[in-house]
Protein backbone atom coordinates (compact mmCIF):
# COMPACT_ATOMS: atom_id res chain seq x y z
CA UNK A 1 0.00 0.00 0.00
CA UNK A 2 3.01 2.46 0.83
CA UNK A 3 6.53 2.05 0.42
CA UNK A 4 7.34 3.15 4.07
CA UNK A 5 6.35 4.21 7.37
CA UNK A 6 8.33 6.34 9.76
CA UNK A 7 7.89 6.96 12.94
CA UNK A 8 9.62 10.10 14.34
CA UNK A 9 9.75 10.74 18.10
CA UNK A 10 13.10 12.81 18.58
CA UNK A 11 12.47 14.83 21.53
CA UNK A 12 14.53 17.18 23.15
CA UNK A 13 16.59 15.56 26.55
CA UNK A 14 14.85 16.86 29.31
CA UNK A 15 11.93 18.88 26.96
CA UNK A 16 8.55 17.69 28.36
CA UNK A 17 5.76 20.42 26.81
CA UNK A 18 2.68 20.70 28.80
CA UNK A 19 0.44 19.63 25.41
CA UNK A 20 1.84 16.97 22.78
CA UNK A 21 -0.43 15.59 20.12
CA UNK A 22 0.69 13.13 16.90
CA UNK A 23 0.25 13.66 13.53
CA UNK A 24 0.09 11.61 10.76
CA UNK A 25 1.57 12.69 7.62
CA UNK A 26 0.53 11.49 3.82
CA UNK A 27 2.79 12.16 1.40
CA UNK A 28 3.94 11.46 -1.81
CA UNK A 29 7.39 13.30 -1.53
CA UNK A 30 10.98 11.75 -0.89
CA UNK A 31 11.36 10.31 2.50
CA UNK A 32 15.33 11.79 2.47
CA UNK A 33 13.23 15.04 2.08
CA UNK A 34 10.09 14.85 4.40
CA UNK A 35 11.96 12.90 7.12
CA UNK A 36 14.95 16.65 8.29
CA UNK A 37 11.41 18.53 8.77
CA UNK A 38 9.70 15.87 10.88
CA UNK A 39 12.03 15.89 13.42
CA UNK A 40 12.71 19.52 13.76
CA UNK A 41 9.18 20.15 14.16
CA UNK A 42 9.38 17.42 17.08
CA UNK A 43 12.44 19.40 18.42
CA UNK A 44 10.95 22.88 18.20
CA UNK A 45 7.16 21.42 19.68
CA UNK A 46 7.38 17.97 21.26
CA UNK A 47 4.77 16.89 19.04
CA UNK A 48 5.63 13.59 17.42
CA UNK A 49 5.08 12.84 13.86
CA UNK A 50 4.32 9.67 11.66
CA UNK A 51 5.31 10.41 8.36
CA UNK A 52 3.59 7.97 5.41
CA UNK A 53 5.05 8.06 2.41
CA UNK A 54 3.37 6.68 -0.70
CA UNK A 55 4.38 5.25 -4.02
CA UNK A 56 1.12 5.37 -6.19
CA UNK A 57 -1.51 8.07 -6.16
CA UNK A 58 -1.71 9.40 -2.87
CA UNK A 59 -5.53 10.84 -3.62
CA UNK A 60 -6.41 7.17 -4.56
CA UNK A 61 -4.93 6.33 -0.98
CA UNK A 62 -7.34 8.72 0.52
CA UNK A 63 -10.00 8.28 -1.25
CA UNK A 64 -9.70 4.03 -1.00
CA UNK A 65 -9.69 4.98 2.88
CA UNK A 66 -12.66 7.53 3.55
CA UNK A 67 -13.55 7.37 6.50
CA UNK A 68 -11.16 5.15 8.36
CA UNK A 69 -8.28 7.36 7.43
CA UNK A 70 -5.89 8.33 9.80
CA UNK A 71 -4.70 10.98 7.63
CA UNK A 72 -3.68 14.89 9.23
CA UNK A 73 -2.07 16.26 6.37
CA UNK A 74 -1.12 16.05 2.94
CA UNK A 75 2.11 16.80 1.55
CA UNK A 76 2.79 16.90 -2.33
CA UNK A 77 5.01 18.26 -4.62
CA UNK A 78 2.07 18.87 -7.00
CA UNK A 79 -0.44 21.89 -7.00
CA UNK A 80 -3.12 20.17 -8.94
CA UNK A 81 -2.76 17.00 -6.59
CA UNK A 82 -3.97 19.81 -4.21
CA UNK A 83 -6.67 21.34 -5.77
CA UNK A 84 -7.98 18.27 -7.04
CA UNK A 85 -7.92 17.02 -2.95
CA UNK A 86 -10.11 20.06 -2.17
CA UNK A 87 -12.46 19.37 -5.05
CA UNK A 88 -12.67 16.11 -4.19
CA UNK A 89 -14.02 17.21 -0.31
CA UNK A 90 -10.90 16.03 1.17
CA UNK A 91 -9.47 18.88 2.96
CA UNK A 92 -10.82 21.18 5.32
CA UNK A 93 -9.75 25.16 5.50
CA UNK A 94 -7.24 26.22 8.12
CA UNK A 95 -7.85 29.32 9.83
CA UNK A 96 -4.28 31.07 10.53
CA UNK A 97 -2.98 34.56 10.85
CA UNK A 98 0.70 32.97 10.68
CA UNK A 99 0.07 31.26 7.54
CA UNK A 100 -1.82 33.84 6.06
CA UNK A 101 1.30 36.17 6.99
CA UNK A 102 3.90 33.64 5.56
CA UNK A 103 2.35 32.78 2.07
CA UNK A 104 0.86 35.29 -0.27
CA UNK A 105 -2.11 35.19 -1.56
CA UNK A 106 -1.59 33.70 -5.41
CA UNK A 107 0.40 30.56 -3.30
CA UNK A 108 -2.54 29.69 -1.26
CA UNK A 109 -6.16 28.36 -2.26
CA UNK A 110 -8.43 31.24 -1.87
CA UNK A 111 -10.62 29.76 1.09
CA UNK A 112 -7.11 28.37 2.75
CA UNK A 113 -8.03 24.47 1.80
CA UNK A 114 -3.87 24.33 1.12
CA UNK A 115 -0.86 26.25 0.91
CA UNK A 116 2.50 26.57 -1.16
CA UNK A 117 5.56 25.70 1.26
CA UNK A 118 8.01 26.35 -1.73
CA UNK A 119 8.47 27.25 -5.58
CA UNK A 120 10.39 25.41 -8.45
CA UNK A 121 11.36 26.45 -11.79
CA UNK A 122 10.05 24.29 -14.67
CA UNK A 123 13.87 24.76 -16.39
CA UNK A 124 15.63 24.10 -19.75
CA UNK A 125 18.98 21.65 -19.19
CA UNK A 126 21.97 22.19 -22.35
CA UNK A 127 25.12 21.30 -22.48
CA UNK A 128 27.24 23.69 -20.24
CA UNK A 129 29.20 24.54 -23.00
CA UNK A 130 25.93 26.24 -25.00
CA UNK A 131 24.52 27.81 -22.07
CA UNK A 132 25.17 31.04 -23.36
CA UNK A 133 23.14 30.74 -26.83
CA UNK A 134 20.23 29.49 -25.18
CA UNK A 135 19.89 32.01 -22.39
CA UNK A 136 17.48 33.66 -24.32
CA UNK A 137 15.44 30.66 -24.82
CA UNK A 138 11.75 31.07 -24.55
CA UNK A 139 9.10 28.29 -24.28
CA UNK A 140 7.56 28.66 -27.67
CA UNK A 141 10.62 28.28 -29.08
CA UNK A 142 10.57 24.15 -27.90
CA UNK A 143 8.26 23.86 -30.80
CA UNK A 144 10.37 25.68 -33.77
CA UNK A 145 11.99 23.53 -36.22
CA UNK A 146 15.39 23.94 -35.76
CA UNK A 147 15.13 21.69 -32.69
CA UNK A 148 13.80 18.74 -34.70
CA UNK A 149 14.60 15.70 -32.70
CA UNK A 150 16.65 17.10 -30.09
CA UNK A 151 14.60 17.81 -27.17
CA UNK A 152 13.80 15.33 -24.08
CA UNK A 153 11.19 15.62 -21.72
CA UNK A 154 8.67 12.97 -19.54
CA UNK A 155 5.47 11.74 -20.11
CA UNK A 156 3.24 14.45 -21.03
CA UNK A 157 0.60 13.40 -18.18
CA UNK A 158 2.93 13.59 -15.60
CA UNK A 159 1.87 16.89 -13.55
CA UNK A 160 5.07 18.73 -13.77
CA UNK A 161 4.59 19.00 -17.36
CA UNK A 162 0.46 18.84 -17.40
CA UNK A 163 1.06 22.60 -15.49
CA UNK A 164 3.74 23.59 -18.30
CA UNK A 165 0.86 23.02 -20.67
CA UNK A 166 -1.85 24.56 -18.82
CA UNK A 167 0.60 27.86 -18.24
CA UNK A 168 1.00 28.08 -22.12
CA UNK A 169 -2.96 27.45 -22.78
CA UNK A 170 -2.94 30.29 -19.93
CA UNK A 171 -0.87 32.45 -21.97
CA UNK A 172 -1.72 31.58 -25.84
CA UNK A 173 -5.15 30.55 -27.56
CA UNK A 174 -6.46 27.02 -27.68
CA UNK A 175 -5.10 26.51 -31.39
CA UNK A 176 -1.27 28.23 -30.46
CA UNK A 177 -1.14 25.75 -27.95
CA UNK A 178 -2.64 22.50 -29.74
CA UNK A 179 0.10 23.78 -32.51
CA UNK A 180 2.82 24.37 -29.90
CA UNK A 181 2.06 20.71 -28.45
CA UNK A 182 2.05 19.51 -32.01
CA UNK A 183 5.76 21.28 -32.45
CA UNK A 184 7.07 19.76 -29.27
CA UNK A 185 5.96 16.15 -30.04
CA UNK A 186 7.70 16.51 -33.24
CA UNK A 187 10.93 17.81 -31.83
CA UNK A 188 11.30 15.12 -29.47
CA UNK A 189 14.39 12.64 -29.35
CA UNK A 190 13.05 10.04 -28.48
CA UNK A 191 9.55 8.67 -26.64
CA UNK A 192 9.67 10.04 -23.23
CA UNK A 193 10.33 7.95 -20.32
CA UNK A 194 12.01 8.17 -17.47
CA UNK A 195 11.71 10.95 -14.40
CA UNK A 196 13.29 14.50 -14.82
CA UNK A 197 16.97 13.48 -13.95
CA UNK A 198 16.72 10.66 -16.57
CA UNK A 199 16.32 13.57 -19.38
CA UNK A 200 19.05 16.05 -17.69
CA UNK A 201 21.64 12.97 -17.74
CA UNK A 202 20.44 12.25 -21.74
CA UNK A 203 22.03 15.93 -22.48
CA UNK A 204 24.68 14.93 -20.87
CA UNK A 205 25.68 11.71 -23.06
CA UNK A 206 24.43 13.83 -26.05
CA UNK A 207 21.20 11.83 -26.70
CA UNK A 208 19.55 14.78 -26.96
CA UNK A 209 20.50 18.75 -27.43
CA UNK A 210 17.64 20.52 -24.52
CA UNK A 211 15.87 18.49 -21.85
CA UNK A 212 12.84 19.88 -19.76
CA UNK A 213 12.95 19.52 -16.38
CA UNK A 214 12.49 20.89 -12.72
CA UNK A 215 15.52 23.48 -11.91
CA UNK A 216 16.46 21.69 -8.35
CA UNK A 217 17.18 18.42 -9.73
CA UNK A 218 20.56 20.34 -10.91
CA UNK A 219 21.37 21.05 -7.36
CA UNK A 220 20.27 17.33 -6.09
CA UNK A 221 22.68 16.28 -9.26
CA UNK A 222 25.29 18.38 -8.86
CA UNK A 223 25.89 17.10 -4.96
CA UNK A 224 25.47 13.39 -5.56
CA UNK A 225 28.17 11.74 -5.93
CA UNK A 226 27.08 9.56 -8.76
CA UNK A 227 25.26 11.88 -10.73
CA UNK A 228 27.73 14.60 -10.13
CA UNK A 229 29.88 13.18 -13.56
CA UNK A 230 27.19 13.84 -15.65
CA UNK A 231 25.80 16.93 -13.65
CA UNK A 232 28.83 18.71 -14.15
CA UNK A 233 28.24 18.61 -18.73
CA UNK A 234 25.20 20.59 -18.49
CA UNK A 235 23.44 23.64 -17.04
CA UNK A 236 20.25 24.99 -16.62
CA UNK A 237 18.69 28.24 -18.11
CA UNK A 238 15.24 30.18 -17.67
CA UNK A 239 13.58 30.56 -20.51
CA UNK A 240 10.27 32.29 -19.92
CA UNK A 241 7.11 32.71 -22.23
CA UNK A 242 7.16 35.49 -25.02
CA UNK A 243 4.78 37.60 -22.70
CA UNK A 244 5.75 36.90 -20.06
CA UNK A 245 8.17 35.31 -17.28
CA UNK A 246 9.92 31.72 -16.24
CA UNK A 247 6.62 29.26 -15.00
CA UNK A 248 6.83 27.86 -11.47
CA UNK A 249 5.04 25.17 -9.40
CA UNK A 250 4.89 24.88 -6.05
CA UNK A 251 4.86 22.16 -3.53
CA UNK A 252 2.54 22.43 -0.87
CA UNK A 253 0.41 21.38 2.05
CA UNK A 254 -3.62 20.94 3.39
CA UNK A 255 -4.98 20.08 6.14
CA UNK A 256 -7.52 16.88 5.76
CA UNK A 257 -10.78 16.32 6.81
CA UNK A 258 -9.98 13.26 8.83
CA UNK A 259 -7.65 15.01 10.89
CA UNK A 260 -8.17 13.86 14.58
CA UNK A 261 -5.99 16.91 16.18
CA UNK A 262 -6.37 19.96 14.46
CA UNK A 263 -4.50 22.25 16.66
CA UNK A 264 -1.41 20.22 16.15
CA UNK A 265 -1.74 19.55 12.59
CA UNK A 266 -1.82 23.33 12.16
CA UNK A 267 0.96 23.38 14.32
CA UNK A 268 2.78 21.08 11.92
CA UNK A 269 1.76 23.44 8.55
CA UNK A 270 2.23 26.96 10.38
CA UNK A 271 6.19 25.05 10.91
CA UNK A 272 6.97 24.32 7.73
CA UNK A 273 6.74 28.15 6.94
CA UNK A 274 9.15 28.86 9.50
CA UNK A 275 12.55 29.85 8.75
CA UNK A 276 14.19 26.41 10.19
CA UNK A 277 11.53 24.64 7.95
CA UNK A 278 12.38 26.65 4.54
CA UNK A 279 16.31 26.35 5.15
CA UNK A 280 15.87 22.91 5.29
CA UNK A 281 13.37 22.89 1.91
CA UNK A 282 16.19 25.19 0.26
CA UNK A 283 19.35 23.23 1.54
CA UNK A 284 18.55 19.71 1.16
CA UNK A 285 15.90 20.01 -2.09
CA UNK A 286 17.43 22.88 -3.87
CA UNK A 287 13.78 24.39 -3.77
CA UNK A 288 12.92 28.33 -3.68
CA UNK A 289 11.71 29.61 -0.21
CA UNK A 290 8.52 31.87 -0.61
CA UNK A 291 10.40 34.26 1.20
CA UNK A 292 14.38 33.92 0.25
CA UNK A 293 15.28 35.75 3.45
CA UNK A 294 14.74 32.52 5.38
CA UNK A 295 17.75 31.10 3.99
CA UNK A 296 20.31 33.49 4.18
CA UNK A 297 22.14 33.26 0.83
CA UNK A 298 22.37 29.22 0.88
CA UNK A 299 23.31 28.45 -2.70
CA UNK A 300 20.25 27.22 -4.82
CA UNK A 301 21.62 26.50 -7.77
Amino acid sequence: MFRVIVMLSLFLTGYQPAIAGTITVYTDRELLLVMPLACAFERATGHKVVMKVFDRDILDVLLDEDVDSEADVLITPSVNRLDEAYRLGLTIPVESATLEERVPAKWRQSDNHWFATTVRARGIYVDARAAARFSRLTYEDLASPRFKGRICIRSGTHAYNIGLFSAFDAHHSREETEAWLAGLKANLACTPQGNDRAQMRQVAEGMCRVAIANSYYFGLASTHAHQKKWADKIAVVFPRFENGGTHVNFSGMAMLASVDDPEAAQAFMEFQLSQEAQRIYARRNFEFPLNAADVDGANLM
